[in-house]
């Protein structure tokens, strides 16, 4: 039970804040406060500090502070338009606005759409008071998106020769995935393609499994080369059982799902 509310006004105060025990961080809570038996005893608000509430938009990167709200963020001209399509799909708007870009990372259950194209896209994200800028793959890998209050995410834009695409399966049009992929490719001036990973939610225990596309890699990028990278997916994943869908099922909507993405992609480079 909540005991304590506090909302300082400055990083270093919330940072100490935060490592005192049964204390949950949020900025805005929707995503947070899913629940009504939460395990805290006191919420620091972290909405009044300034150093979290930034937007800068670089030559190829977009830097956001923690606590922007996942509307702000999508308010953001230069976002890619997959990663609006992902926050606007199952996140409704009075979520987004009380939900911060930190928080939708850390929560248990993370919106699948958005977390994919961010893996895919390679974003980075920055924490407290450190200066490095960790990609979140490796911080998906090592399941260390915990580790404190999250200051900054470095999305990168997207630019000429590159796409970053995205499909899901889903019981109707508004459900939460039951398996969705992103895609990112990059390729030079002749269409050769130098760069391609793909990002995969409901294949796994994890909640992304991000895989680096290198059967594509230095080919011409058209229906025979997506043909050939998808064929080796199946034996890649080992996707849960569950009442959504079998094993069997998550793995061929995976190779479905990437395949339309990869598509999608053709069409944008």
């Amino acid at each position: 039970m909540i005991k304590q509310y506090i909302r300082p006004l400055k990083l270093a105060e919330a940072l100490e804040l935060a490592k005192q025990p049964a204390t949950i961080v949020i900025a805005g809570g929707a995503m947070a406060f899913r629940g009504f038996d939460l395990p805290y005893e006191t919420m620091v608000d972290l909405q009044a500090i300034p150093e979290l509430n930034h937007i800068e938009t670089y030559d190829t990167t977009l830097e956001f502070g923690g606590a922007c709200s996942l509307q702000r963020v999508l308010d953001t001209p230069d976002l890619p338009q997959t990663l609006k399509q992902a926050l606007r799909r199952t996140i409704p708007r009075n979520i987004r606005n009380n939900t911060s870009i930190g928080e939708s990372l850390q929560v248990d259950d993370p919106p699948r759409e958005w977390l994919a194209g961010l893996a895919a896209l390679d974003a980075g994200v920055r924490f407290g008071e450190d200066e490095v800028v960790h990609p979140l793959i490796e911080l998906l890998e090592n399941n260390a998106l915990k580790q404190g209050v999250i200051r900054a995410v470095f999305i990168p834009k997207i630019e000429p020769g590159e796409a970053l695409s995205a499909s899901y399966v889903a019981r109707t049009p508004a459900d939460e995935p039951i398996v969705n992929v992103a895609a990112f490719v990059r390729v030079d001036n002749t269409n050769i393609v130098e760069t391609a990973f793909a990002a995969f939610c409901g294949v796994s225990t994890q909640v992304v499994t991000v895989i680096h596309l290198e059967n594509l890699e230095g080919h011409l990028f058209n229906q025979d080369a997506i043909a050939q990278t998808i064929k080796p997916i199946p034996t890649l994943l080992n996707p849960p059982n569950d009442y959504k869908g079998s094993s069997d099922y998550r793995r061929e909507m995976a190779t479905v799902c990437l395949r339309r993405a990869l598509e999608s992609a053709l069409q944008a480079v």
